[in-house]
């Protein structure tokens, strides 16, 4: 089915414009779990160490901004 699906998009639009939507999907699945690992890492730290909350909050958005 989804192969079916992905052929006739293929013979629509030109293998390069699927090859171009593939790859940006793929881009922003990675991007998405990068910031994923950056929340993750960072609520880790914060439960260790309570008192530090506020530099970790800091460091999570000084990171996830690069």
């Amino acid at each position: 089915m989804l192969l079916s699906v992905l052929l006739q998009a293929a013979a629509g639009v030109g293998i390069s414009k699927l090859g171009a939507a593939i790859g940006a999907g793929i881009a922003v699945l990675g991007a998405g779990i990068g910031i994923g690992k950056i929340g993750s890492s960072a609520m880790e730290g914060i439960a260790r160490h309570q008192d530090a909350s506020g530099d970790f909050g800091m460091n999570l958005i000084i990171a996830a901004a690069q």
